[in-house]
């Protein structure tokens, strides 16, 4: 899926998805320039290279060429371009950033009948030392009150992890929805962790890396709920994962 220029309000913002379309276009440079001559424009491969390496915005010339060799419409990109040209040029703060502290975690009802052992071990688990993040699964048949539980012991252990709540559904048990694919799970976290969509790998294992780096060190909370039977563990994250069956993701 190519980029879209849209949600771009910077130049190096427009640089940086430019450079995101390349990638996801599976072009080589050599590819891009004979695509570009076809359609009367001139691109050599070390001006790509070079252009896409910095930071400072580039002719339109050069944008619609790009944009149009690796098979995308121009007209929306050069838009994007008009829209960003007369703006100053921010300082490079470094890519992948993170700038928010995610606070994701849904209402929960503030009364919860019953399940007040099943609570208190949940809370005692992920608020004890552990080497690693704790991971804690809920299973059960539906209306049982899993995801009133994990919201429930979630809210009373945030105190726990001042970095930020991560929340995903999953969809696994919702009528007429598709599932939320592995790779929607994990740029969803990123998301929520502050990395802007043109940032995002257009891999999924760099991704997955992208992720490690950005918890490692840091006391951050998820929840994923409607899983069927399996999700994927994410490393470096300590979780509730509620489910109605559940294997563990190999």
């Amino acid at each position: 899926m190519l980029p879209n220029p849209d949600e771009v309000h910077s130049q190096r913002e427009l640089v940086a998805v430019l450079g995101l379309l390349k990638d996801r276009s599976g072009l080589t440079y050599r590819q891009l320039e004979s695509r570009a001559r076809r359609a009367g424009f001139r691109l050599p491969r070390s001006t790509v290279a070079s252009t896409l390496a910095r930071t400072t915005l580039p002719k339109e010339e050069f944008v619609t060429a790009l944009v149009r060799a690796c098979g995308a419409d121009p007209a929306t990109w050069q838009e994007a371009y008009r829209r960003v040209a007369d703006l100053r040029p921010e300082a490079d703060t470094g890519a992948h950033s993170v700038v928010t502290q995610p606070r994701q975690l849904p209402y929960c009802a503030p009364d919860l009948i019953g399940h007040e052992r099943e609570l208190s071990a949940v809370v005692d688990w992920l608020t004890s030392p552990h080497a690693q993040p704790p991971v804690t699964v809920i299973t059960g048949p539906p209306g049982v009150g899993k995801s009133v539980l994990a919201l429930r012991a979630l809210r009373r252990v945030v105190a726990h992890y001042p970095d930020g709540q991560l929340y995903v559904e999953l969809r696994c048990a919702t009528p007429g929805a598709e599932p939320l694919p592995v790779d929607h799970v994990v740029t969803r976290l990123l998301r929520g962790l502050g990395i802007p969509p043109y940032q995002l790998p257009a891999d999924i294992s760099e991704c997955t890396a992208l992720l490690r780096s950005l918890l490692a060190d840091r006391r951050v909370l998820g929840s994923v709920c409607g899983c069927d039977h399996q999700v994927v563990r994410v490393s470096s994250l300590s979780q509730i994962i509620e489910a109605r069956r559940w294997r563990p993701a190999r």
